[in-house]
């Protein structure tokens, strides 16, 4: 992959110089004559451009100027204009002149003639501008795409994160039931546990997905209700409905579970009284709107309001796979969240 990298940007340089030739050669037409005559008029003068280019590059403004060193910056670059103008006069005085026939203007003009001199480096700091306007642009867009790529791949491993925080939370709340029934000697323990184990597989090889038909996504959750229906038996009143194709939407896997264990947890867990959940989907268009509500005591209103872990893992989720959603929560004597879901 380095290898390849390497071979673009010596591509790219070459490209460059191509490019610059065939404008020198064929639109400016600098020299008279015929076009090999013009390719190695232009090929001698080459090399101290592409010397004055890349030493302006690499060493005045990599080594230099990016470095805050601007007093050797502003010392090194008056060093350089004198050299490339010394160097210039000796290509021209002593090649270009004689390869040209201009041996009249040699003599005439004289090694030593600063006006000359100065005004000959039009030739040369063009296309010096040029390859640094270039190479800033150029920087600058791989900058962004580093930047972008680096973005991307830390909200990446956040979403994995985020997502991995689901199974030990889910663990932990259900094998506590299942370690309450087995103490009961409850004969749904078996079936409990075999529940437990296809959410567990949709959770290995479905969950590690980008996205899921939203019907297995509910599907798990009714998985999921089953097992808790198993421990509350008649306490527990349930509603479930879906309107609308969920087998046409795609949804990320597991981003609805932690507010229907947020339903269990305030609608059941904390009381031993007769409780309600009422869960609904509905898919228009290119939006998904969920709603989960279920009933509260008391003490449940004075717990913890923020939501715990699973409420602040899907805030953060949602804001970084549907940046165009909708979440409230309303908290009375009923525990209501409502979600809307845009797709892009």
């Amino acid at each position: 992959m380095k290898n390849f990298s390497l071979s673009k940007e010596v591509m790219f340089h070459i490209l460059f110089w191509v490019l610059y030739l065939f404008i020198r050669v064929f639109i400016i037409e600098l020299y008279p004559g015929n076009f090999y005559f013009k390719i190695q008029a232009e090929l001698i003068e080459i090399p101290l451009k592409i010397a004055a280019l890349y030493f302006a590059i690499f060493v005045l403004i990599h080594k230099l100027l990016l470095a805050k060193q601007y007093t050797l910056f502003v010392f090194s670059f008056l060093v350089y204009v004198v050299a490339v103008m010394l160097l210039n006069r000796v290509e021209d005085y002593y090649i270009i002149y004689p390869f040209t026939g201009s041996e009249l203007t040699k003599y005439s003009l004289g090694f030593w003639n600063i006006k000359v001199a100065f005004l000959n480096l039009i030739y040369i700091y063009p296309v010096v501008g040029l390859g640094i306007a270039i190479y800033f642009v150029k920087s600058w867009f791989e900058n962004q795409l580093i930047k972008e790529k680096l973005a991307r791949e830390k909200a990446e491993f956040e979403l994995k994160a985020l997502k991995d925080q689901i199974h030990p939370h889910f663990l932990f709340n259900t094998l506590n039931n299942i370690y309450s029934l087995a103490l009961n000697q409850s004969q749904h323990t078996p079936e409990m546990m075999l529940r437990l184990s296809n959410l567990l597989s949709y959770m290995l090889y479905e969950g590690s997905n980008e996205t899921v038909i939203l019907q297995r996504e509910l599907q798990a959750l009714k998985d999921y209700i089953e097992l808790e229906k198993l421990r509350l038996g008649e306490r527990l009143e349930l509603s479930f409905e879906t309107v609308g194709e969920v087998e046409n939407v795609k949804i990320a896997p597991l981003l609805l579970f932690p507010l229907l264990e947020n339903c269990f947890k305030h609608g059941s867990h904390s009381t031993m009284e007769k409780s309600w959940i009422r869960f609904s989907t509905q898919v228009k268009s290119n939006k998904m709107y969920f709603q989960f509500e279920n009933s509260m005591n008391g003490n449940d209103v004075k717990e913890n309001p923020s939501g715990g872990i699973g409420l602040s893992n899907i805030k953060r989720r949602l804001s970084l796979l549907y940046p165009q959603h909708e979440m409230r929560i309303h908290k009375s004597d009923t525990y209501l969240v409502y979600l809307k879901i845009t797709l892009s």
